[in-house]
Order: structure tokens, then sequence, then C-alpha cells
């Protein structure tokens, strides 16, 4: 039986992310992933902070995924789907965050050009309550 789970990938800019794996790792991760017979490769996640207001570090970061995405494509991986993640913005006080509208806008064009399913988590702009999930598995610091 296999595991059906994205590799998450971390901002490419910060070395001590919490988050998933360093971009420059990304291509050889999926790589060693093929070879495990209880891994099945289905798509990328990315994530790149919380209350953002604006909608060009999304843009940025598309960039990389997609860089990633070809570069996984020329190895012979195809991935399924990308998660762009969340992190979309709320006004608390005198934030201007973007609207769902122009962010949809700034990035469908490189998204329908890509042409994979896309999944996005509505960050502090989902408003619904309370949400608990399991943490699976820790990162250690300096791996």
């Amino acid at each position: 039986m296999s595991m059906q789970r994205p590799i998450l990938i971390s901002q490419p800019v910060l070395k001590d992310n919490k988050f998933g794996i360093a971009h420059e790792q990304a291509v050889a991760v999926y790589e060693q992933a093929t070879g495990l017979s209880h891994i099945d490769i289905v798509g990328i996640d990315c994530h790149i902070g919380s209350q953002l207001t604006e909608v060009e570090p999304f843009i940025a970061a598309l960039d990389k995924v997609i860089e990633l995405v070809h570069s996984l494509r020329e190895k012979g991986i195809e991935l399924r789907h990308i998660d762009l993640g969340g992190g979309l913005g709320v006004r608390y006080i005198d934030e201007s965050p973007v609207s769902i509208h122009d962010f949809a806008q700034a990035l469908l064009p490189k998204l329908t050009k890509l042409g994979k399913t896309v999944f996005f988590e509505p960050g502090r702009g989902c408003q619904c309550g309370y949400l608990a999930y399991p943490c699976r598995c820790a990162k250690a610091y300096g791996a």
C-alpha cells in the first residue's frame, strides 16, 4: 500500500525554515522517493508564510514551483497537483490585503498554462471556527 503524500517545499530564501525541504534539494528528494515502493508521488506543496497582504510573494513562489515541476518532468517525474498553501492576509487594523479576485487574476495565467490541479488554503481569510489535526512527524533542525 503506497502513501499519497506530496513533498512540501519550504521558502527558498530561509535556510532555517521549520517547514518542508529546501528548494535546491527538492529534485534529489523526489528522485529518491521514486525508488521507494511505498511512496506514490502525487504533487508538490509550498508554504511561504501567513498574513500575506500582497500577491507578489505568491507569484514568486509559483515561479519557483513551476521551475521544479519542469525540472521533475525532465527527470520523468510527473506531478498531478500543486498546492500553493495559504496565508492570505486579513484586515485587523489598517492592513490592506489583496482581494481574492485580484489574487486569482494574478496567478491564473500561469496556473492555467501549467495544467495541474491546484490547491490553496484560505489562511486567516477563512474565519470559520477551529481546525485540529495531528502532527505526523517533526523536522530536525539542521537536517
